[in-house]
């Protein structure tokens, strides 16, 4: 594996208070590229489902016991593993799994069952890791799981092997060292940490108090649990529920349209443009769509098929309700057309969501119609609902969810920039125009000019009015003296004046980098999220272009590389923001 090697692993530091975890790894590649996923240790329960097995049985002289002439009969029971179980017809709870520091792909592990020989080994359960031997890369497995048992239970599996009693061979693992996930992701990718990576890892990042951190690598299993299943089929039975017993009924597609009826309920109809980039009702009609592909595929029946479709169009209206948190009210004058703008209203209400216009956002401030406000947070939450449903994956919800987080993640950047931009400051540092101009950059404009006017005629009475206005008055034979200290004093006072504003200038020099900083970040957000007003988007270099400017300094939210990340999974270059109305861009195994 070492001559392998294609990035350099960092352990990162954190403050409890900073995430869920005290510490993470991070991959580094080997050109400096780095990869934005944070993986923690992940000891939760791992299913293996065997291809096939075999018993092993070896005779040889013990060296011990050479001298008598005894001999050794060594059985082992050996089974090729693959991550995932099979349920449904389907292969489920399964995870991708590949190597730190690596290129390399763990796609099965090789499994060897023995009875233990009297010694502490009982009952244990580990993993090792075969490194570079010869006959783990001629064979393409680098991981071995080992397991003893005392002979009695060792013989019940001996036993069903031998009579050919196993259908099924299935494995759990829980409480695995070595097992590593992305903090910020609920996919299927798990990394394993083997020795010789662990011991070249860095550490950057706070210390936490002191603390030592060694993460582990793979070899400690806390439990196990083995499986073997025997089918016995029962020939006079099964011939009769061929003919007798029926299947569970299909979900068809005057089912779906009765069943999606209820939620359609009160939903305006909108033309078919309308319908496929923003319309609620289509959305809806969609994920039923998807929910029925989905329940046939698994033959669960009308019962569930109904169960499902509520949970995910409660999770679609959530959705909905989260990015539609401030729907805008009108009430018609008696000089409009009321029906009209009734209709109207009736649009905007169950719009699911349109590509926002963050120029206009930004210039006109948060009270703008073009100001959308999202519940980021409910969203975010909505989100992982939705990814944990892969029955109700659907293109344009994707693009939704993901079109609404960078907006609104763009639009918060953007308030922050007006809060702080030069010019005069409340008691809490923001500008003080912000917050009476409601973010309008007009009027903040118009603020600003205002009290740079008075600004300029108090200066000038202060500075040329009064003084001459003193003057004249006092100045005659018997009050020079006054004259002569008063113009000493305005000469003082004026010197102190301009000091006062050199040096507030250069404060001014500061926050005019500061505020040209921010706003080349800005205009990278709002370059990044105009990607997604095309009608094809390549996912990939979306997401590669959310990573330029993360490095950066950009901050999205995670849900958003979670997203793009299922996008990619199903089609890493095509992906159309309304869907795909002939559905012939989604895999036949989109479910699997």
């Amino acid at each position: 594996m070492n001559s392998e090697i294609q990035r350099r692993i960092l352990l990162e530091q954190r403050r409890v208070s900073e995430g869920s975890h005290p510490w993470s790894l991070k991959e580094i590649g080997l050109d400096d590229t780095r990869y934005i996923e944070r993986w923690v240790p992940s000891r939760g329960s791992y299913y293996f489902t065997a291809s096939s097995i075999a018993l092993s049985t070896s005779l040889s002289t013990d060296s011990a016991e050479k001298a008598s002439g005894q001999n050794y009969l060594d059985e082992i029971i050996g089974a090729r593993l693959y991550p995932g179980i099979v349920k449904q017809g389907s292969l489920q709870n399964k995870y991708r799994f590949s190597t730190f520091g690596t290129n390399h792909t763990v796609e099965m592990f090789q499994f060897y069952l023995k009875a233990d020989k009297g010694d502490e080994t009982a009952d244990k359960c580990f993993i090792r890791y075969l490194g570079d031997q010869d006959q783990a890369w001629v064979e393409g497995i680098n991981f071995e799981i080992h397991l003893s048992l005392p002979v009695e239970r060792f013989n019940i599996f001996r036993q069903m092997i031998m009579g050919k009693a196993v259908d099924t061979f299935e494995l759990i693992l829980s409480g695995v060292s070595g097992f590593y996930k992305d903090e910020f992701s609920i996919g299927e990718a798990r990394k394993l940490l083997t020795n010789d990576v662990r011991k070249t890892i860095t550490t950057e990042g706070d210390n936490n108090g002191n603390q030592e951190f060694n993460p582990e690598d793979t070899g400690k299993v806390q439990e196990w649990d083995i499986t073997l299943e025997h089918q016995l089929a029962l020939e006079k039975l099964a011939k009769f529920s061929e003919t007798v017993f029926s299947r569970s009924p299909s979900v068809g597609t005057s089912y779906i349209q009765q069943s999606v009826k209820p939620y359609l309920k009160g939903l305006q109809k909108t033309d078919d443009q309308l319908r496929l980039r923003s319309g609620l009702d289509s959305v809806i009609e969609r994920t039923a769509k998807n929910v029925a592909k989905y329940s046939n595929s698994v033959d669960e029946g009308l019962s569930n098929y109904k169960t499902r479709l509520a949970d995910a169009i409660d999770v679609v209206k959530s959705i909905h309700s989260a990015i539609n948190t401030d729907p805008s009210s009108y009430t018609p004058t008696e000089n409009e057309n009321s029906k009209e703008q009734e209709i109207d209203q009736s649009y905007s209400e169950q719009t699911l969501w349109n590509h926002g216009n963050l120029h206009a956002a930004f210039q006109e401030g948060y009270e703008s119609t073009h100001y959308k406000k999202v519940n980021k947070e409910i969203l975010e939450h909505e989100a992982v609902r939705y990814l944990q449903r892969p029955w109700m994956w659907d293109d344009h919800l994707e693009w939704v969810m993901i079109d609404a987080l960078m907006f609104c993640e763009a639009i918060e950047f953007g308030e922050y920039i007006k809060q702080n931009l030069p010019g005069h400051t409340n008691s809490l540092g923001l500008n003080a125009a912000y917050f009476s101009a409601k973010g309008n950059l007009k009027k903040m404009a118009r603020a600003r000019q205002k009290k740079h006017i008075m600004k300029t005629a108090r200066e000038f009475l202060f500075f040329v009015i009064l003084p001459v206005s003193l003057g004249f008055y006092f100045w005659d034979s018997k009050h020079q003296d006054i004259v002569f200290w008063g113009l000493a004093f305005y000469i003082l006072s004026f010197a102190l004046y301009v000091s006062t504003k050199f040096l507030a200038g250069s404060d001014h020099n500061d926050l005019d980098a500061n505020h040209d900083e921010r706003n080349s970040l800005l205009l990278k957000m709002r370059s990044v999220y105009a990607e997604l007003d095309t009608g094809v988007i390549n996912p990939s270099y979306l997401r590669e272009r959310l990573w330029d400017t993360a490095s950066n300094g950009v901050v999205w939210s995670g849900a958003v590389f979670s997203l793009i990340d299922n996008v990619i999974r199903r089609s890493p270059v095509i992906w159309t923001n309304g869907g795909d109305p002939y559905e012939t861009l989604s895999p036949d195994d989109q479910y699997q």
